[in-house]
């Protein structure tokens, strides 16, 4: 006959001693202990695994945190053990045995356990100062897991050249904070002398404008200096460049911080005059008879972006030629041409003389004839006499 599982449990913990006298005892740390039990595995195969949590109804709902599996094949009493760790001190576990076979699981009674708090141990960290400033605080203990915080405070004319420790940790500036403590270790600070050294700048000025100051000037260590840059009449400011850097704002030019010997030079370049265009429309004949034509003609300077004609057609031509066609009567034409600095317009009127009519006499002969009987027409004939 199959027999379902039966089961004994033992929950062994260092402090509290066996639940049952027949399992050995486990120590407990603040964070750690290990439970353990007895299966007895009926009808194999069984597996078993322990479920712990700091809420009891968390447990018993069966949503603890779970130990791994263990798998027994054969029928008999085995003893089970399980370390758990990552615990936190001075809190109460609850935790039960959970096994499993082909007929089943068994949860038995709900265990607890409260864990000590953990003892708490100091470090020292030691804080060096090299020459030109001091480090604070100075050595300081410090409890384990606790970080510290120094600061390297340099002496006049001195700046920190460098925080080390054999702590771990990050620097801020002059602040250095280190890893988590959890061993004797050490911070350093060393310092280095300021350079008291004045540097040269000296400027230069291409052709077509002027520096100010145009000599070279002394700067202190660190410190930054500003030129005034001065075109010639008909001359820009190209740029301003040097192996000082800087920056430029307007004619004004301030350097970066001098730590070397360094120039600024200004260059400069000439300025492109536009003039307004200018503009020439001529016609081959300004005085023509009734009917007549001509031919218009215009021509430019200086570039013009447009030119439009009235009364023809430039197709925005800067020179060219057309014709006028026939003309019944006087006519003025006009072109106007631009650019960026202007326009110019020019014109001028074809007259056209007045339609003359003709005068003379017509004499016909003979001054009648006489249509015969079987005819349909007579002939005759006329003559203009032009007179003028």
């Amino acid at each position: 006959m199959n027999t379902k599982i039966k089961l004994l449990i033992v929950g062994t913990i260092a402090l509290f001693g066996l639940f049952m006298a027949t399992n050995p005892v486990s120590a407990m740390t603040c964070n750690s202990a290990t439970i353990s039990g007895t299966v007895v595995t009926g009808t194999p195969p069984t597996h078993a695994r322990f479920a712990y949590n700091a809420n009891y109804n968390t447990v018993l709902s069966g949503q603890g945190t779970t130990t791994p599996v263990q798998y027994f094949y054969t029928k008999g009493t085995f003893p089970i053990e399980q370390l758990i760790s990552g615990l936190t001190e001075s809190t109460t576990y609850y935790y039960r045995l959970e096994v499993t076979n082909n007929y089943g699981t068994v949860n038995l009674d709900i265990k607890n356990f409260t864990t000590p708090a953990c003892p708490v141990s100091t470090y020292t960290v030691s804080a060096n100062a090299g020459t030109g400033g001091i480090i604070s605080p100075g050595s300081t203990t410090v409890n384990s897991g606790d970080t510290a915080t120094f600061t390297a405070i340099p002496n006049s004319n001195y700046s920190v050249s460098s925080i080390s420790s054999t702590c771990g940790g990050s620097r801020s500036g002059n602040s250095y904070t280190t890893n988590k403590i959890y061993f004797n270790c050490s911070v350093s600070a060393s310092f280095t002398a300021n350079q008291p050294t004045r540097y040269t700048v000296t400027p230069t000025a291409g052709t077509g404008g002027s520096i100010y100051p145009s000599y070279a000037v002394d700067v202190d260590y660190g410190n930054t200096t500003s030129f005034s840059i001065t075109p010639s009449t008909g001359y820009s400011i190209a740029s301003v460049n040097g192996t000082c850097g800087g920056s430029r704002s307007g004619n004004s030019y301030t350097t970066n911080k001098i730590y070397s010997n360094c120039s600024v030079d200004a260059s400069f370049t000439k300025d492109i005059v536009i003039s307004k265009p200018t503009v020439n429309l001529t016609a081959a004949s300004t005085n023509l008879n009734y009917g007549g034509s001509t031919t218009l003609t215009w021509s430019t300077t200086n570039n013009p972006t447009s030119c439009v004609g009235t009364n023809f057609n430039t197709n925005n031509s800067t020179s060219g030629s057309v014709g006028t066609g026939a003309l019944y009567s006087s006519k003025t034409y006009s072109i106007t041409c631009s650019n960026s600095a202007g326009y110019t317009s020019d014109s001028l009127t074809v007259n056209v003389a007045n339609q003359i009519n003709p005068s003379g006499n017509l004499t016909v002969s003979p001054s009648s004839c006489i249509i015969a009987s079987n005819q349909s027409t007579c002939t005759t004939s006329a003559t203009w006499n032009h007179l003028h």
